[in-house]
């Protein structure tokens, strides 16, 4: 009789030796479901013999070389490797349908108001969860094949699912500090790689849980980190080859996690015969210590990425500005030339000399009286009119600000009195906050808006409208990655307001008529 004690529970029975099937390594517990590995039974006394004796072989002090680790992972890929391929093509085929049925959902989901990329956003979030969820099963049920080679596909996803929890928090602590560590430079990820890749097969097959198991993968790897990473890596490499065939490179990626994960198994099979007992630190120091150093990797990733975000938008920012704007940027000065007809000559006699040029004035007259006042040199023709020339920018009226109440009417037209002559100076007031763009008058650029981020750009001046119909261009769009924008534009005199626009979309091009007339 055989008495079998379940370390998980206490449960214990009598059995029968005779009852155990030859080769069993492992027994179900009927209380709690857990499986635990069978004490190997007493060896039968053998007789003495004086002239027999056994020499035990000298413990190995090195691990396998790689043709017999080869040949060893070959014997266990002959002999599960269908039942990886099932795990393999069941977990592969899964999301392969979850990523069809999400992708139809979001095909014919109504967009949200506003929030057209809001579908797609969801997707992708249950896709990467649900897929994440999935390869841990997958991972799992793997593991549970290799160390148990009893169980078939549907008993090693029922043990993966059972023991869902742990499993799944060993993988996010590995992930976490491996990839911080990759994160810091190239060599740190790949000795915390080699230190804790064996942490899902000591889970599975020692029972040791969350940190204690990265630790104890550590102590096996300690000292042998050089011929471990050589291994681990042509196991990598020897994947990314298969993967890389042409045509056949898909079908064959399947095979690459059941090969390699096969591989690591015999490495920590290996590493655990050479190291026998071995104890290890568990403290809360060593545990927060390779946390925190996943976690400095994570967080220097983060620093980067702002640092490089932060100079990408500023040389956007500038770009964009000088790309798109740099046409419109120049403000010209319109001059009007008026020729009047001059007045009627007042009577003066004829000189009797040829008129010379004096320094101030000449006075011509009879009896003394003042004359005309001619300019110094100037040969005035009553035959031709005088021309006079009118400056109409910058305007006589001073620049002052509109009142802070205005009225957010936007109109598409306004009608402004002429109050007689050919045309009216007005006061125009330019106000754009997180805009890039420009305003016109009549086609030409009256304000370009400065490309700043979060800065107000503001503009008051004068501008000279025709008498009849002035058209007045505002073109805008709002800066990348900026939060609140608004664009306001104001046409007035001290005296009265005329018309206002305010826009808060995103981009526009408006085109508002100014009529001038009696």
């Amino acid at each position: 009789m055989r008495q079998l004690t379940c370390p998980h529970c206490g449960f214990s029975k009598e059995i029968a030796a005779t009852a155990i099937p030859a080769g069993v390594t492992r027994a179900t517990c009927p209380k709690c479901r857990q499986r635990f590995a069978l004490d190997a039974p007493p060896p039968e006394p053998q007789p003495s013999s004086a002239a027999a004796e056994t020499i035990a072989p000298p413990p190995r002090t090195q691990l396998l070389p790689l043709g017999a680790l080869f040949d060893r992972s070959w014997l266990v890929c002959k002999e599960r490797l269908l039942t990886l391929l099932g795990i393999s093509l069941l977990g592969y085929g899964l999301l392969l349908l979850g990523s069809l049925l999400l992708g139809g959902l979001v095909a014919v989901s109504p967009e949200a108001p506003g929030l057209p990329w809001l579908p797609g956003l969801l997707a992708g979030t249950v896709g990467a969860v649900g897929g994440m969820l999935l390869m841990t099963v997958m991972t799992a049920a793997m593991v549970y094949a290799l160390i148990d080679t009893d169980l078939h596909v549907r008993h090693t996803i029922g043990y993966a699912l059972q023991n869902f929890g742990g499993f799944f928090w060993v993988l996010l602590l590995n992930g976490f500090i491996i990839v911080g560590g990759s994160l810091l430079l190239v060599l740190p990820g790949l000795l915390f790689f080699a230190w804790f890749v064996f942490a899902p097969f000591l889970f599975a097959e020692e029972g040791v849980r969350g940190m204690e198991a990265l630790l104890k993968s550590r102590a096996y790897v300690r000292g042998r980190e050089l011929p471990v990473c050589g291994r681990l890596l042509l196991v990598a490499l020897f994947g990314g080859a298969l993967s890389a065939i042409p045509l056949f490179g898909t079908l064959l990626a399947l095979l690459v996690m059941p090969v390699t994960l096969i591989f690591q198994y015999e490495i920590y099979r290996d590493l655990r015969q050479l190291k026998g007992s071995i104890s290890y630190p568990v403290s809360r120091i060593e545990k927060a210590k390779w946390l925190s150093a996943g976690a400095f990797g994570h967080l220097a990733l983060l620093v980067g990425l702002l640092l490089l975000g932060s100079v990408a938008f500023k040389g956007m920012t500038l770009f964009s500005g000088m790309v798109l704007w740099d046409a419109g940027t120049s403000t010209e000065l319109t001059v009007r030339v008026e020729k009047l007809d001059p007045p009627p000559p007042a009577p003066r006699p004829q000189p009797t000399a040829p008129p010379q040029a004096v320094p101030q004035s000449v006075e011509t007259g009879e009896g003394g009286e003042p004359g005309a006042e001619e300019s110094p040199g100037a040969a005035v023709s009553e035959d031709e009119p005088t021309v006079e020339a009118v400056i109409s920018y910058p305007s006589p009226l001073l620049p002052v600000a509109p009142p802070a109440e205005l009225p957010e009417l936007s109109p598409s037209a306004i009608s402004v009195p002429l109050s007689g002559g050919d045309g009216r100076q007005l006061l125009i007031a330019v106000e754009g906050l997180n805009v890039f763009g420009e305003v016109r008058i009549n086609g030409d650029a009256l304000h370009t808006f400065a490309v700043e981020p979060d800065t107000v750009d503001s503009h008051v001046g004068s501008v000279w409208l025709e008498a009849g119909s002035n058209t007045l261009d505002i073109s805008y769009s709002v800066v990348p990655y900026t939060e609140g924008m608004r664009v306001r534009v104001v046409i007035y005199t001290p005296d009265e307001v005329y018309g206002s626009w305010s826009y808060r979309d995103r981009q526009g091009d408006e085109r508002i008529m100014v009529y001038l007339e009696d």
